[in-house]
């Protein structure tokens, strides 16, 4: 049996029910701070999560590596908040935003969770937690959004706006 403590050293957390491990409520966290934030009262700073699909960790200057390939990713990464040791469990782009958006581990069938829309449950996740602070979500997405139900899957789970390849280039 894999102890879930062992994955959050320092998460301090309540089991919802013993027989889905994976099910707990978040109290706090213990250790070394990873990031600090100081906002001027009433400031929201932008928020931008990146899912990028083939993209070598080899040649990416925000990382440490001497001959960078990413001269706009290494900015924003000075800029913001660069996660270097985020890892998420979808095979697939799609299916990781997914993931790492709603906190749910994805299917590993043909069919992806945005394909079983009417039985999916309620999904909640961080569109919501961020509506709740007052700001609006777009999900853009280089490719067609009709592929693997994108446009379906993120308009039915509370994004505000859905931008496809047609509307980027359009755009820009």
């Amino acid at each position: 049996a894999v102890v879930l403590s062992e994955w959050a050293p320092h998460e301090r957390f309540t089991r919802r029910d013993e027989t889905k491990p994976l099910l707990r409520q978040t109290e706090a966290f213990a250790g070394e701070p990873q990031l600090e934030l100081t906002l001027a009262n009433g400031e929201r700073p932008h928020v931008l999560l990146l899912f990028l699909e083939s993209f070598r960790a080899a040649n990416v200057g925000a990382i440490g590596h001497d001959v960078s390939a990413s001269p706009e990713f290494d900015r924003l990464a000075r800029e913001g908040a660069l996660f270097t040791q985020f890892y998420c469990s979808g095979v697939q782009t799609t299916r990781a935003a997914t993931a790492s958006l709603f906190g749910i581990l994805p299917r590993f069938t043909f069919a992806p969770e945005a394909s079983d829309i009417g039985h999916l449950p309620k999904l909640r996740g961080l569109p919501q937690l961020f509506a709740e602070l007052g700001y609006r979500s777009a999900y853009l997405h280089n490719g067609d959004l009709s592929y693997e139900n994108q446009d379906l899957f993120f308009s039915h789970t509370g994004y505000d706006e859905l931008h496809g390849i047609g509307e980027i280039e359009t755009a820009f």
